[in-house]
């Protein structure tokens, strides 16, 4: 069927997708125009379809454009298309043209280009709207010199990539194809176009001739997605045909025996499988193979050589039947009864799809109650409250082991032998087609198990299972003979364990059992006694259990069985002793191991038992004495029955020795006790004392004598003492000096040794006491005489050693001594020699005299000249305590005539600064008097200035040090001075002595000015006064070098005047001002103001001042004097008026 529709003013041939049976590009492989039936395709009303499927895209219109399109998408990665074209009735020059075009356009179906030069697909200069993301093969017959066309007969290849293409010769890919047969001749032309997307080619053969071939190639090409968006998923576009005519119209453009065929051909690589999914035993499973080209494209049509192989789980191989259903798709179908893994390897002429071989299953059938069989603890020997398990393994028809679960109704009947049911199951699935059936029989006895499922039995059903007791169970357990009533120590006892399970069946063949029967008892110091029973397995699971008790106490009897208490587990057994044994008897006691001399001692013998149990009655024979080991002596002991068997010993000894016991128990000697008596305490009064050291020695020596130690039983002491109990003292009538070390038991164990060292000589009173009581002879005379002399230690005494006084004797003594200062008895052996130098002066020798008295000698020595001595001590060349002694001889007495006035080496003395004179002070012998002792006003300064005294000078007296004083004096009047120094009326060596006093420095406040140009003046008109310098005290100053400045300030005119420099306290003021004026004038000295600075000074012109000549005329004899003065008298008059007032 074939319709026409016209569309937006352009002509679609719209061809039937039933045609194909399809509704889109799926499997698509090509179509050939021939196969289109009449009205299934659309045209406009100027064009027509003929019978022989011919269509007419353009014909006899002015600016005629025609456009055809294959309905559907198709594959467009590889294909080849041939048609025959015809255009007729062109021009001269040709028509426009026409193109074969695939395009990806959003208006799929309407998509359309300008007509005219834009031959229906592309822009041009003059004209927009070009089919975009397409590819345009053209057929141009009219050369447009616009759009850069070689010329008016060329097919050409035109892209503008995802854009709108453009007919420009610009957007044309490659070369276009030129040198060819007019192709607008109005005779039919066939063409071929092949495109590689392997290769990016376009290859166009026309007309069968190579030389009018098209042969494009571009990398571009090579990918039509990326170049004009072709559906990226299965590579379609569309495809079709424009044509466009020229302005005058008579064109027409034929289009018949048009084919279309994608290259792609089936790919082993690409193609894929679906639907692989495990098959099931004895049934037919099928899977499904979809083949696609080498382009990712479904194949839509058949291909040959497929076939399809699987292999079994036992290598055996088995043929797939392979059916072609459509579109490129193939069923594969297999059966087989072998479950287990598949392989499955598809191939195509011998090669393997690319995922082949595949792995895949087959499972079992559903399971068969006849073929599944059972297996685990079905039969034989069960215990008692032990589950039990049955395996169930399911089985298919085909004997196929099932791995899945397939719920099957699964019962285990047990029954007794009595014929009564019994026991519980459980069914739990394991696993790979296996079931668990748990069961559990509690009571001994013989069962019958029936395994079936639903109503049908397994292939092996039938069981017998026999029930033993279980493990042992404690709580159900119990003990028989238990000990209820009094045991005697050592008597063996048994009593028996049966033993049950929890089933409360009674276990009666042997079964490993950990049986604990343990007797306790908690001694008195809380340790714990335990006595172990000895279990043994009798039959019948009973377990004898023996014991033997010899403690004689009362028992916590505790069974227990596996850990864990039995039925009747707790029980008391009570023990008493066994007959008495002798050897076995306790004795103890503080007098067991001895006691001290005099004192009783006292033990206990306790009677046991052979097992060491304490006898509880009594009435024993029991006798103790105790015999030294010398056998010297015998001291019997009382023995006194307490009761209980346990007998207290009492004894008495003095005599300090080891002794033996001889104890007899019911006539039984009990041998190896052994006793031992020690001293009693040290007894001062049975202490003594020996040694030659007690009576004599010498002093500063270590003598010794022995303390030694005894008991009030005259016994020797068995151990040391402490040394402090002794007590020695060393006493004189003038007090004691010891040195005192004991020590006890060094040599005997009784013996003390008293060390003594006494460095002072002298008789002593030795008296001892040990606790502070006298010994039995305390007291001892002892005589220490000195030691040997030592010289060093010898001692000097008395003034000459340390002072003396010029001209008058003085003495010393010295001591021989011994090393301790103990003074000898005699100097025999002493060579005693005494030197004495002054250090001044060594030539100064003093000689002293030497008087010996026994161990003492007297020095006397008398120096006349002052100073420091030297006084050298020797006694047998080695020098004494404290030699060389530095005796100082002092002077005698003051003697004024031998006193000396030191002046100052200068002859002058500023005004109003400190004079001083040092006096010494010596004796008549001009030593000097370091600290003389003068009367009050001693020393007398005067001062004379010609033959005139002043009496108005302060002066002063001070002592220094060794003998020397300072008079100091201090004169404010610039005069010179005759200083006379006297000494109780005497005149000291140097005085008197003339000291003028100068002026001090220049005290500029006190210093003044003077003469007629301090306060007055004439302009313009020389003018000076003094400037005299004086100190502090007003004397006036003999020498210059002041800084004086002056100045005078008037109405802003400011004079400095020159001064000049008398060099003898006086400075000559010159100065002369300009204005007649009032002046303030500063007078500054060493820059201070002088007396009156500022002074006020006044000026005025010059006037001509009336003389006043005096002439005063004598004439005595032949004298004549002539006087003549000219002055100011006003001005001579204020000028003295300030003079003055400033003196």
């Amino acid at each position: 069927m074939v319709s026409f529709r016209v569309v937006s003013g352009a002509l679609f041939v719209l061809v039937s997708c039933l045609l194909l049976g399809r509704t889109s590009s799926e499997g698509f492989r090509g179509f050939s125009l021939a196969e289109f039936e009449e009205n299934d395709v659309f045209i406009l009303p100027s064009a027509s379809i003929t019978g022989d499927k011919t269509v007419r895209l353009c014909y006899n219109i002015g600016n005629c454009k025609g456009v055809m399109w294959y309905p559907i998408p198709v594959s467009v990665r590889g294909f080849r298309t041939s048609f025959t074209f015809m255009i007729t009735n062109t021009s001269q020059n040709g028509t426009q043209g026409m193109s074969f075009v695939i395009q990806n356009d959003p208006n799929k179906l309407y998509a359309s280009g300008p007509l005219n030069m834009g031959l229906g697909y592309g822009s041009f200069p003059a004209a927009s709207g070009g089919i975009a993301q397409s590819i345009a093969i053209e057929f141009d017959t009219f050369m447009n010199p616009e759009l850069a066309d070689p010329n008016n007969n060329h097919i050409g290849v035109h892209t503008n990539g995802l854009g709108q293409n453009n007919a420009h010769e610009s957007f044309t890919i490659g070369q276009p194809a030129t040198s060819m047969r007019q192709f607008w001749d109005s005779t039919p032309h066939r063409i071929t176009i092949t495109y590689d997307p392997s290769q990016g080619t376009i290859k166009g053969l026309l007309d069968g001739y190579s030389d009018y071939s098209l042969n494009v190639q571009s990398d571009e090409l090579m990918d039509l997605v990326k170049l004009i968006g072709v559906n990226d998923t299965d590579g379609t576009a569309y495809i079709g045909f424009t044509a466009a005519g020229g302005t005058t119209g008579g064109e027409q453009f034929f289009i018949y025996d048009w084919t279309y065929t994608f290259l792609g051909t089936i790919n082993t690589a690409n193609s894929i499988f679906f639907d692989i999914t495990p098959a099931t035993a004895g049934q037919t499973h099928s899977f499904f193979l979809q083949s696609v080209d080498q382009y990712q494209n479904n194949m839509t049509m058949y291909s040959e050589g497929l076939s399809a192989t699987l292999t079994l789980t036992n290598a055996t191989t088995v043929a797939a039947t392979v059916t072609y259903r459509n579109m490129g798709l193939y069923e594969i179908s297999y059966q087989s009864t072998l479950a287990g893994p598949v392989t499955i390897n598809v191939s195509v002429n011998g090669t393997l799809i690319g995922a082949a071989p595949i792995a895949s299953s087959i499972v079992p059938a559903i399971y068969s109650p006849a073929n599944t069989y059972a297996y685990g603890n079905m039969s034989g020997t069960a215990m008692a409250g032990v589950t039990r398990t049955v395996f169930v393994q399911l089985v298919d028809a085909y004997m196929n082991t099932i791995t899945v679960d397939q719920s099957p109704d699964l019962n285990i009947t047990i029954t007794a032998q009595d014929g009564s049911p019994s026991g519980v199951e459980v069914v739990t699935y394991m696993g790979e087609g296996i079931y668990s059936v748990e069961y559990t029989l509690t009571v001994t006895g013989d069962y019958d198990l029936y395994i079936h499922i639903s109503d049908s039995p397994i292939s092996n059903p039938r069981h017998s299972v026999s029930v033993i007791p279980a493990a042992i169970y404690p709580p159900y357990s119990y003990v028989s003979d238990t000990p209820d009533g009094d045991v005697t120590a050592g008597e063996p006892g048994t009593m028996y364990l049966h033993t049950l399970d929890y089933y409360m069946n009674y276990i009666d063949y042997y079964q490993q059992a950990e049986i604990i029967a343990q007797f306790t008892y908690i001694e008195s110091n809380d340790s714990t006694l335990v006595v172990d029973g000895v279990p043994s397995y009798v039959g019948n699971g009973t377990w004898a259990i023996s014991y033997e008790l010899t403690k004689a106490v009362s028992y916590d009897l505790v069974i227990s069985l596996n850990g864990s208490p039995i039925q009747n587990p707790d029980h008391t057994v009570s023990v008493v002793p066994a007959a008495i044994f002798p050897e076995g008897s306790l004795f103890d006691g503080p007098g067991l191991q001895g006691s001290t001399a005099g004192v009783l001692g006292e033990f206990e013998i306790q009677l046991q038992d052979s097992y060491g149990n304490n006898i509880t009655s009594s009435g024993a024979e029991v006798y103790v004495t105790l015999v030294d080991t010398n056998e010297v002596v015998t001291v019997s002991a009382e023995v006194t029955d307490l009761g209980q068997g346990l007998y207290l010993v009492q004894y008495n000894a003095t005599y300090a020795a080891e002794y033996r016991y001889n104890v007899t128990i019911e006539s039984v000697f009990v041998p190896d006790h052994l006793a031992v008596i020690v001293p009693n305490v040290v007894f001062p009064g049975a202490c003594s004392a020996n040694g030659t050291d007690l009576v004599s020695g010498v002093a500063g020596d270590i003598e010794s004598f022995h303390v030694i130690l005894r008991d009030q039983f005259y016994n020797l002491l068995w151990k040391p003492e402490d040394p402090s109990i002794i007590d020695v003292t060393f006493a004189t009538p003038t007090g004691q000096s010891t040195y005192l070390d004991i020590k006890c038991g060094e040599q005997e164990t009784y013996l003390c040794t008293v060390d003594y060292n006494i460095t002072v000589s002298g008789k002593y009173d030795v008296d001892v006491t040990v606790h502070g009581e006298p010994i039995d002879t305390p007291t001892f005379s002892l005589e220490l005489v000195p030691a040997s002399l030592d010289p060093y230690n010898s001692l000097a005494q008395g003034r000459g050693l340390s002072s003396a006084t010029s001209d008058i004797p003085v003495t010393f003594t010295l001591q021989l001594r011994d090393i301790w200062s103990n003074n000898l008895l005699d100097n025999i052996g002493a060579e005693l020699s005494v030197t004495m130098v002054l250090e001044e002066d060594p030539s100064v020798v003093v000689v002293p005299t030497i008087t010996p008295a026994g161990s003492q000698y007297e020095i006397t020595y008398m120096a006349t000249v002052a100073g420091n001595y030297t006084l050298s001590v020797e006694v047998n060349d080695v020098p004494v305590m404290g030699s060389p002694f530095s005796p100082v001889v002092s002077p005698s007495f003051v003697s004024p005539p031998n006193c000396i006035a030191e002046f100052p080496a200068l002859e002058t003395s500023p005004a109003g600064e400190n004079v001083t004179i040092i006096i010494h002070i010596r004796d008549a012998q001009n030593n000097t008097i370091p600290e003389p002792e003068l009367p009050e006003n001693a020393i007398v300064a005067t001062f004379q200035n010609n033959d005139t005294y002043i009496d108005n000078i302060v002066w002063d007296v001070q002592f220094i040090h060794d003998g020397l004083f300072s008079l100091t004096y201090n004169a404010t009047k610039a005069e010179p001075l005759l200083v006379s120094i006297t000494l109780s009326g005497t005149p000291l060596i140097g005085s008197p002595s003339l000291i003028t006093t100068i002026p001090a420095a220049t005290f500029s406040p006190r210093s003044y000015a003077l003469g007629p140009g301090v306060s007055a003046a004439y302009v313009q008109t020389p003018t000076d006064f003094t400037v005299y310098a004086v100190d502090l005290y007003g004397n006036q100053r003999t020498i210059g070098g002041d800084q004086i400045v002056v100045t005078l300030f008037a109405q802003g005119e400011k004079v400095t005047a020159t001064v000049i420099d008398g060099n003898n306290g006086t400075y000559n003021v010159q100065y002369q001002v300009k204005l007649r004026a009032e002046y303030s004038m500063q007078v500054v000295m060493n820059n201070v103001n002088v007396q009156g600075s500022p002074f006020t000074l006044n000026t005025q012109y010059a006037q001509q001042p009336t003389p006043v000549v005096l002439i005063v005329g004598i004439v005595f004899g032949s004298v004549a004097i002539l006087a003549i003065a000219g002055f100011f008298i006003y001005r001579r008059i204020k000028s003295r008026a300030g003079y003055d007032v400033l003196k």
